[in-house]
């Protein structure tokens, strides 16, 4: 009676191996969807044909999403297996808020990524590591100067940590190191004193 289990445990085995790698579950169709207005489908149908490899049962789901998730402006992607031999992959963009250290883009969540562009977006420069602070330096400004009003059109970390500004005039703002925001609403304070023939060091 054990050889008898053992041996049909065996065939049981290779069945279920033969299934799952038969060509016959070899996946037909891969469906993307999202709202794509700046990731290019013709670069993201190469990534599916080169990564996406194996039956609907081998496919490794969490590689094929990661190939994928390198894509530029892509933020997040999900990858399903649709019986009996489809694949639903949803993609999510990043919306870009500025430009960060010339050849990066900077989301709307402070996160940066690879992309091109043709709009006119903030300028955003800093030191590697120091994303967030500038994410969040600017976003509190712009709200700020926007009540005066004053757009800000690009805002510098210098490596040693002292922040500038510009804003639409090519007014140059200049925060220096410490005390921002209570340099900031000295600023918007006093807003009608300043003018474009020099720049303004907000002390």
């Amino acid at each position: 009676l054990t050889l008898t289990l053992a041996a049909l445990a065996v065939v049981l085995a290779a069945s279920i191996t033969y299934t799952v790698r038969s060509p016959r579950f070899a996946v037909r169709s891969v469906t993307i969807t999202g709202a794509l207005k700046n990731a290019d489908p013709r670069f993201l149908e190469s990534i599916v044909r080169k990564e996406f490899r194996g039956t609907y049962f081998t496919l490794n789901l969490e590689q094929a999403r990661t190939a994928l998730a390198r894509a530029p402006w892509v933020k997040s992607v999900t990858v399903r297996r649709q019986w009996p031999r489809a694949l639903q992959v949803q993609i999510m963009e990043h919306d870009a808020l500025a430009r960060w250290n010339g050849h990066e883009l900077m989301s709307t969540e402070g996160i940066v990524f690879s992309g091109a562009t043709d709009r006119a977006l903030p300028q955003l420069r800093g030191p590697k590591g120091s994303e967030k602070e500038v994410f969040e330096k600017y976003s509190h400004a712009s709200q700020a100067l926007a009540r005066i009003p004053m757009k800000l059109t690009a805002m510098t970390l210098s490596p040693s940590f002292s922040l500038s500004a510009q804003v639409e005039g090519n007014i140059a703002l200049e925060f220096g190191h410490e005390q921002f925001e209570a340099r900031l609403n000295r600023l918007v304070e006093n807003a009608a004193q300043i003018n474009s023939r020099t720049p303004v060091s907000v002390l």
